[in-house]
């Protein structure tokens, strides 16, 4: 089951509940965009176009068009169509935990015509089904079915089962060290900066040495948001305990598996890197820790991953999990590293035009438990900036937000227009 929700600002208002190829309408006051707020199980997008003298009084025709294509689409993406539901009743006990919605939607959809013209469509898909990868096949095909544009992407629902076969057990500890990694019942709060094309063309200078000559921008920025999130945080603690970097790292695009990955597998294959910097052995300049950063990144290459394949692949992850077991006994400060930058989000186009803006995240800050140090990075336009949404405890942004060689690179919130440059 999927919910899409049809909201006209400032106008009439419908709320539609729409089952795959089926719907049922009925008057109510829709929700606000605010709806959308990051959830800690979902990855939320929110696309805005420009304005349309005539969009406003098209709202149902808008509708039409995006459940139909959605439909289409879900015809090839299966999984996001049904609805996930526990079958406890079938056992004598109740083993598993207990669902607070008993529908869970892994698609969530909210689509706002403004009476100016403009859009914002807001969509919500469940990350524990879906990886940013395949957010974007997802998205793309949807606007392709839309806007009436060849679908030259063919998701691939099966070769990702084969290579890495579902796992029947895991120990309890695996998953109660995991739920303490990602979350935390800290008072978080969600930042937006900005990082102009100058500014990202300067850092990735000062991030290069002899170790990376030609840093990328994901390395230079994370390198940059690393050491400055990790001296804010010294300064409130006043410890130097050691600082770990997991970064994010899609094995579909780094020709790892064989045989090799379709680049439309669906699924979440990820893996995460981890950078560990220890200041009794490091210092914290910036081109020693975007060092840092690629090495751990290039830990993951085909020995590493055909490891984890085939029947003993979970043997094998399981060991994985034991040895970064080893590097977080000393609770250093973890920080969470995803670029989002080549995902093309900033390209969807449902016969509209291309988004002028594309929000990643939500307010944070009511979510309690949340995911602290969490830094998301996407693109900002169609020129080579880039913006960074970072969810750390409120004491911490604090002084990152009155760090002066913080600032002088990253933008806090900074006016679209002026960021994106010409859409």
């Amino acid at each position: 089951m999927l919910r899409i929700t049809i909201h006209q600002e400032y106008g009439s208002c419908c709320d539609l509940s729409a089952k795959h190829q089926t719907s049922l309408a009925r008057s109510s006051s829709a929700a606000s965009i605010q709806t959308l707020s990051y959830r800690s199980t979902y990855s939320p997008l929110v696309f805005f176009y420009p304005v349309d003298d005539s969009k406003h009084s098209k709202t149902a025709q808008l509708a039409t068009q995006l459940k139909w294509s959605l439909s289409k689409t879900l015809d090839a993406i299966y999984p996001l169509s049904g609805r996930i539901e526990l079958l406890n009743g079938f056992l004598p006990c109740q083993p598993f935990c207990q669902l607070n919605d008993p529908i869970v939607a892994p698609v969530t959809v909210q689509l706002n015509v403004f009476d100016c013209g403009g859009i914002a469509l807001g969509v919500c898909l469940s990350h524990k089904l879906v990886d940013g990868t395949t957010a974007s096949i997802f998205l793309k095909s949807w606007a392709s079915n839309a806007s009436g544009v060849p679908n030259n992407i063919h998701p691939n629902l099966s070769d990702a089962a084969v290579l890495f076969p579902p796992v029947d057990y895991v120990p309890q500890r695996y998953i109660t060290n995991a739920e303490s990694s990602w979350f935390s019942d800290c008072r978080c709060v969600t930042r937006r900066f900005g990082f102009h094309d100058k500014a990202v063309a300067a850092l990735m200078a000062k991030g290069a040495s002899t170790m990376v000559e030609y840093p990328t921008r994901i390395q230079a920025i994370s390198g940059f948001i690393w050491k400055h999130a990790t001296a804010a945080s010294r300064s409130i603690s006043g410890s130097s305990k050691p600082s770990v970097a997991k970064e994010v790292v899609n094995i579909r695009s780094r020709r790892l598996t064989k045989p090799r990955l379709s680049k439309h597998s669906i699924g979440n294959l990820i893996q995460f890197s981890m950078s560990h910097f220890n200041p009794q052995h490091t210092d914290m300049e910036m081109d020693s820790l975007v060092a840092l950063l690629r090495d751990g990144v290039a830990e993951i290459n085909n020995e590493y991953i055909k490891d984890l394949t085939g029947d003993r692949g979970s043997a094998s992850y399981f060991d994985l999990l034991n040895r970064q077991e080893e590097i977080l006994k000393g609770n250093p400060e973890t920080f969470m590293l995803a670029a989002w930058i080549t995902f093309g989000f900033n390209d969807i186009d449902f016969g509209w035009g291309k988004p002028i803006w594309v929000g990643v995240m939500g307010n944070t800050s009511r979510c309690i438990p949340s995911i602290p140090n969490l830094i998301l990075l996407n693109n900002a336009g169609r020129r080579n900036g880039v913006e960074a949404w970072m969810i750390l405890d409120e004491k911490i942004m604090r002084v990152l937000e009155r760090d002066p060689e913080f600032l002088a690179y990253a933008s806090p919130n900074p006016c679209i227009s002026s960021l994106c440059g010409d859409f």
